[in-house]
């Protein structure tokens, strides 16, 4: 099996397609296809990684909300 793009991204015990432990598949039975889905901890390790990098130089990390201004994105 080929790795997945997303570490969060997983096949289930059953083979069910798994983002951060949430069947891909009752996403898409709610909220129709297509749709989009994020991942909060690829978000939040991200973040870090950034954090990380620039530990020790002043900087400040931001988020270009013209790419996406998904109020549930932004919290």
């Amino acid at each position: 099996m080929s790795p997945l793009p997303n570490p969060g991204l997983v096949r289930g015990a059953q083979g069910v397609l798994e983002l951060d432990g949430v069947p891909l598949a009752d996403i898409a039975a709610k909220h129709g296809t297509p749709t989009y889905v994020y991942s909060a901890q690829a978000l939040r390790d991200n973040f870090d990684a950034y954090a990380v990098a620039l530990a020790g130089r002043p900087h400040r990390i931001c988020y270009a909300m013209k790419a996406n201004s998904n109020l549930s994105l932004l919290r």
